[in-house]
């Protein structure tokens, strides 16, 4: 939903909404958020140069507004801006009738929709550019406010009336005002540039419809408008035709007759005194009444005024034409004037300014969600994606594990050991273990070849004795050949050296035959009758072939 913008000037309620702009009698009842710039009923604003400590200052400024009579009950004292100067400091501030100001920030905060109250005089300062100086017009009212580089500049006029005249009068005597105190400042070496906004400027009669333009580029140098002469020439050449000031006419309180276009006679002023003016201010004074001529913009004519008056250069600010329900034009700043009414400006609770901020980041922050969720969605559809690309990798991989598990399953039944296998391990263990220790056919030939004709060989076979502890010579599992046998008694053979022979020949075939008792396997060589045994074993490469061994 948009947001509606009031201003509260000059004891005026305008309402203002896209190009229509309303007048109202009273605070209205809000139904949408709203942003008021108020000046709280003619509140006291001004410049003040104090000493100490800032934190003092709203003490100090309400001890200073009573002495100077300034106001005679409690005051609600709000400071915009402070600016060290030497050894003190500047404060410019608003100080609101307490009763004003609660009746005010309870209508603010008062509304089922937020409501912004922004001080004008704020406003104006966070307008403001260093260096600069700004004009705010709204019905009698006239507000100067500059900002220069170690002070500021303040100065505010009331006019009798909304008369030309008496506003011509007005502006030009602020002007003067406001030209002494840029004068007084050392620091102005150069022609100040004032922006001049008008909170609602009727169009004058004969003013012809043009389309709606912001920053109207009106500007008034004090080196053109130097004298009112050549001011009062400028606009009895004005082509366009006169001016009406028939339409809102306003009392002298400030408030709109009820009566469109009726004239309502003011109450004399009481008598005050005036101190004496000289020649040349008196006529200046009558010379700006009659600079604004009939068929003129009243804002342009008042800033060439004050341009002469103040020396400085003063350009028209960026406008928008309005329309009132009866369809008469006016010229407002209020675009620029709402565009700078922000929530730090506001005097508002921080938990108010926090929820108007808040509703009106909402579209964006709406738009944000909107944006955030499509992405996330987009990220998500782009992960559910790959999410099933790797699941139909994974189920892949699954199948071909499924498939070797299978494959290794099958194996299975081939790999299995027989049950018969232990014996037939054991089996061919010892066989080797045999073939390994010695040839029992090679072992029978050696033998044989060995006894020739002097032994017969009774008996061969396999045999575990007991281990001598100093044989090595031992194979397998301990197993041997044991060769029993007798010695044949040829007498054309020499007696005593059969054995001897035959013991050579097993050496010579690569055997080691170690003598046993036939009987009880003692270490005799020959037992009674001529039998002999013998235990055969694989030769060591060490073994030494000598004759003596057989005895």
């Amino acid at each position: 939903m948009s947001t509606s913008t009031l201003m509260h000037l000059d004891g005026r309620w305008l309402s203002f909404d896209g190009d229509r702009v309303t007048t109202l009698d009273t605070r209205p009842k809000l139904d949408r958020a709203s942003v008021a710039i108020t000046d709280f009923g003619g509140a006291v604003s001004q410049v003040i140069a104090l000493e100490g400590s800032p934190s003092h200052a709203v003490a100090l400024i309400e001890k200073r507004l009573r002495a100077d009579g300034l106001t005679d009950s409690e005051s609600k004292i709000l400071i915009h801006q402070t600016k060290t100067v030497g050894n003190g400091y500047q404060a410019l501030f608003t100080a609101v009738p307490l009763d004003r100001w609660q009746q005010m920030f309870s209508w603010a905060e008062g509304h089922d929709d937020h409501c912004l109250l922004v001080p004008s005089v704020a406003l104006l300062w966070r307008m403001l550019k260093p260096g600069r100086g700004i004009v705010l017009h709204s019905g009698r009212q006239v507000v100067f406010l500059a900002c220069l580089r170690n002070r500021f500049v303040h100065a505010s006029a009331l006019a009798y009336s909304e008369d030309t005249g008496d506003l011509a009068m007005t502006v030009s005597a602020l002007a003067e005002r406001a030209g002494r105190e840029l004068t007084g400042a050392d620091e102005a070496l150069e022609t100040l540039t004032v922006e001049w906004y008008g909170a609602l400027t009727r169009a004058p009669d004969g003013h012809r419809a043009r389309p709606q333009v912001r920053g109207v580029g009106l500007s008034a140098s004090p080196l053109s408008a130097v004298t009112d002469d050549e001011i009062t020439q400028r606009i009895d050449a004005d082509p366009e035709p006169g001016f009406r000031d028939d339409d809102d006419a306003m009392t002298f309180d400030g408030q709109f007759d009820p009566v469109e276009g009726s004239v309502v006679p003011e109450p004399e002023p009481e008598p005050v005194p005036v101190p004496a003016q000289p020649a040349a201010s008196l006529y200046a004074s009558q010379a700006a009444a009659e600079a604004i001529a009939p068929g003129r913009w009243l804002d342009e004519a008042l800033l060439e005024i004050f341009s002469a008056r103040s020396g400085a250069s003063v350009q028209l600010g960026p406008h928008v034409m309005v329309r009132d329900a009866a369809g008469v034009r006016y010229r407002s700043g209020i675009a620029r004037l709402a565009a700078s009414a922000h929530a730090l400006t506001a005097v508002n609770p921080p938990a108010s300014r926090l929820m108007y901020l808040a509703e009106r980041a909402l579209p964006w922050a709406s738009a944000a969600s909107l944006l955030l969720a499509l992405a996330l969605g987009g990220l998500g559809g782009r992960w559910a994606l790959a999410a099933h690309d790797a699941n139909g990798r994974a189920e892949a991989l699954d199948a071909q594990i499924a498939e070797i598990d299978a494959g290794i399953a099958a194996m299975k039944s081939r790999q299995a050991i027989p049950e018969s296998y232990p014996q037939l391990r054991r089996f061919v263990e010892h066989a080797g273990k045999l073939q390994q220790a010695l040839d029992p056919g090679a072992v029978l030939h050696a033998v044989r070849v060995a006894a020739d004709d002097d032994v017969r060989i009774l008996r061969v076979r396999l045999d575990k004795p007991a281990r001598d502890p100093a044989d090595k010579g031992g194979n397998g599992d301990g197993q041997s050949l044991r060769v029993d046998g007798m010695v044949k008694h040829d007498p054309g053979s020499m007696e005593g050296m059969q054995v001897a022979r035959f013991v050579q020949r097993l050496r010579a075939a690569g055997y080691e035959p170690v003598a046993i008792d036939p009987q009880q396997g003692n270490a005799r060589s020959q037992s009674p009758g001529g039998s002999f045994s013998y235990q055969l074993k694989r030769a060591t490469d060490g073994a030494v072939d000598t004759p003596g061994d057989a005895s």
